[in-house]
């Protein structure tokens, strides 16, 4: 690279938001915010090697190939873009939050590895299968809102959740759930676990044997039949535990 060259930018308009840099220059930008610009290619922030926050939701980026080598980033927001591939962030293994709402995106297998992550929101997607999260143990929010799920028994042992939103889905069993709790099987405590569970198919959570849960109307939200569910974790009576 000729000292002070300027970096090649296909978007013009991430130019101008970047402000024109050198790859010395977005070596050392930490954070990049830029909602709402029209911008449709990434190409140039492969620079960006110190990056951290990475904030560019509402615009029309499809391609995340750039964003590969940026391995110091730890939180990442693109929601309402075009995306349907994941796989350029398979190796930013140090994101500890992901927002990928209403995208394209099927396949979720590529994020299996990111350990770090602790909340993940993949909402209205056209995601099936959940297997790739079993192994992400940090997990502390997962929003799975308006996708194709119908079977939620990998996050069994995701012990870590305490905010998950399962809405508008295809699920008929929420039974994988009942062992969540974050404390050794007799322990009382004041853990509460918030589940959403708006038109997935089940009639009652009351119904489910295998915990005590408390549904009633969300203050949060105004949509008829969306209902919070929380329950006390590690509160339930031992002989309730039965199949």
């Amino acid at each position: 690279e000729v000292a002070g060259a300027r970096i090649h930018f296909v978007d013009s308009q991430l130019r101008e938001i970047l402000g024109d840099p050198t790859p010395e220059e977005l070596s050392h930008r930490r954070q990049i915010y830029a909602p709402g610009e029209g911008l449709f290619d990434l190409t140039g922030l492969e620079y960006a090697t110190g990056l951290e926050n990475l904030l560019l939701p509402n615009n029309q980026i499809s391609d995340l190939s750039p964003l590969t080598s940026l391995t110091q980033l730890e939180e990442i927001f693109l929601g309402n873009n075009l995306i349907s591939d994941v796989s350029p962030l398979a190796g930013l293994v140090h994101l500890e939050e992901l927002d990928l709402y209403w995208n394209r995106i099927s396949d979720i297998s590529p994020l299996a590895g990111l350990t770090s992550l602790e909340t993940l929101v993949v909402t209205k997607n056209q995601i099936r299968d959940l297997p790739p999260l079993t192994g992400l143990d940090n997990l502390w929010r997962l929003w799975l809102w308006k996708n194709d799920i119908r079977d939620i028994s990998s996050l069994a042992d995701l012990h870590s959740l305490r905010n998950l939103d399962i809405s508008d889905n295809q699920i008929s069993d929420v039974t994988p759930l009942a062992d969540l709790c974050p404390f050794g099987a007799g322990e009382k405590s004041e853990f509460l676990m918030t589940v959403w569970v708006w038109r997935i198919g089940i009639r009652c959570l009351r119904r489910q044997p295998l915990w005590q849960a408390y549904p009633g109307r969300s203050r949060a939200s105004s949509g008829p039949g969306e209902t919070r569910v929380r329950w006390r974790a590690c509160s339930v009576p031992s002989d309730s535990r039965r199949d």
